[in-house]
């Protein structure tokens, strides 16, 4: 019966060719270390890192996967000039170990996008255009959920002057839709490397890493990211341009938009927004902010819970 028949993923497969003694596991074991989880023999086993055959350990492919030994195990990189592929800035090509492939494609990014300082309160706080939190997701979803049999992928990102795109060999599982995605399904492709990342909290919880990615942007006043499967691909993009432009506080008229993009991100964000959350959402100051709380309110759309610091609102419906 084929691997696939028994519902065995590519990365729990066995690599016969491979000796295990010869691998550096440095990458996995220094970052459960960094947890004070212990990194031994029981431990790979049990995630499916090695399998005995013949009375020999050897890796899976899903170590061979996380240890980059694979040629494929690569992102490519680029900048472009505008917002179309036309001509390029800056490219790079990164390999090896899926720790420093996400950390050194993070940096790139991060090189290429816009750096602001913010006031919290008393404090300044440098936030880059995009948020972390939704590079970040994008990545580690990229890397978790891509098509590593065929040999000759990669995964590619893209920072344009409107947006960055990273495409991800391989499209959905067969039995999944893109709106059981949005809905917060999820059914892991690689099954070994997402237990491996779940283990180390780049995973925080199944099918919670596209809300994030979403609710996190909306947040910021940023166009709604789009997760699409393109052929046998899928693309993440995450807009840099906001929504709108910040105004005034008590010029800015409440309007439709303005609940709209409130219910949306309660949508996304467990049904509950605080007003210093709708003051970032809609880019208003803080008094203006909750009088479209308060509007929303007494027109039974929201409901206000609590009555102290503690207050946040949520939907009705």
């Amino acid at each position: 019966m084929s691997p696939q028949r028994m519902n065995i993923s590519y990365d729990q497969e066995t690599d016969l060719t491979t000796d295990l003694a010869q691998l550096d596991l440095t990458p996995l074991s220094d970052h459960f270390a960094r947890l004070g989880k212990a990194f031994d023999l029981t431990v790979m086993k049990n995630l499916k890192l090695v399998h005995k055959k013949n009375g020999h350990l050897y890796p899976t492919h899903g170590l061979l996967i996380l240890l980059g030994r694979y040629d494929h195990v690569r992102m490519k990189c680029s900048r472009f000039k505008g917002k179309s592929m036309d001509l390029f800035i800056d490219r790079k090509k990164y390999s090896g170990d899926l720790f420093s492939l996400l950390e050194n494609t993070e940096n790139f990014i991060k090189n290429h996008i816009s750096l602001s300082s913010v006031i919290k309160g008393l404090q300044r706080e440098d936030q880059y255009e995009i948020p972390l939190e939704a590079i970040r997701e994008s990545l580690v979803n990229a890397v978790v959920h891509r098509d590593y049999v065929n040999d000759g992928r990669d995964i590619k990102i893209g920072v344009y002057d409107d947006l960055v795109n990273i495409v991800s060999p391989g499209a959905f599982p067969s039995t999944m839709t893109q709106e059981d995605l949005l809905e917060g399904r999820s059914e892991a492709k690689n099954k070994v490397i997402a237990r491996v990342f779940k283990e180390l909290n780049f995973i925080e919880q199944w099918g919670s890493g596209i809300r994030r990615i979403k609710s996190s942007c909306l947040a910021r006043g940023l166009r709604e990211p789009e997760i699409i499967e393109n052929g046998d691909f899928v693309e993440v993009s995450l807009y840099r341009e906001k929504l709108r432009k910040r105004q005034p506080a008590l010029e800015q008229p409440v309007s439709n938009k303005q609940e709209e993009i409130i219910l949306e991100y309660l949508r996304l964000n467990n049904n509950r927004v605080t007003t210093k959350g709708a003051v970032s959402i809609l880019g208003l100051g803080e008094r203006r902010s909750r009088e479209i709380l308060n509007k929303m309110v007494k027109s039974g759309i929201l409901e206000r819970i609590g009555k102290t610091t503690n207050t946040y609102y949520c939907s009705r419906a």
